[in-house]
């Protein structure tokens, strides 16, 4: 199911474009606005986190939208994205490509990352970018169905906390992984 978007953002920049909660910048027109500053100084995409913040965005922009919904849950460090539901959100609002956490070890409470990796493909259509902390969960995620991995949440699980950013090791260790990688 290789989409067009995997190609369009292949050795393309991906402008990450978010703000915290609460912070003045955490609203749709202005995370639009930044998104679309992004597209005129040359990103290929954009990672967009919330619903109300993509259906802004997408009125904005020409170029792919990766698409998260960040939600703290009490007892599960897995916030991104972190079920059917909340790609199916993201992606009703205009996302083209769904990023998802896709670390091993961490508590789920739902669906195993396989599972919600085929989900996310069969029932929405779109490809899936997995946000992994390690090679281990980098294979997990190809092995899975994935259409692209990415560093994200590496330094941010137990086993990989405290790690030197950028995460450029992990992705030189996963250069065997055969689909395409995104470093953060």
């Amino acid at each position: 199911m290789r989409s067009n978007v995997v190609e369009q953002l292949r050795g393309r920049l991906i402008v990450s474009c978010q703000a915290p909660s609460g912070s003045p910048l955490d609203q749709p027109l202005v995370i639009a606005a930044m998104a679309a500053a992004g597209e005129r100084a040359g990103a290929g995409g954009v990672r967009i986190n919330r619903p109300d913040n993509i259906a802004s965005v997408s009125n904005a922009v020409r170029i792919p939208i990766i698409g998260i919904y960040k939600r703290v849950r009490l007892g599960s460090d897995v916030y991104i994205t972190r079920d059917v539901q909340a790609a199916r959100a993201v992606r009703a609002c205009g996302a083209d490509i769904v990023a998802l956490d896709a670390t091993a070890r961490r508590p789920r409470g739902y669906a195993a990352v396989a599972e919600l990796i085929a989900q996310v493909r069969e029932r929405l259509g779109c490809p899936v970018i997995a946000d992994v902390a390690s090679f281990e969960d980098g294979r997990h995620a190809e092995e899975a169905g994935a259409d692209m991995i990415a560093t994200t949440l590496f330094a941010y699980t137990a086993e990989t906390r405290g790690a030197t950013l950028p995460g450029l090791r992990l992705v030189s260790v996963s250069a065997n992984i055969k689909f395409p990688k995104i470093g953060e």
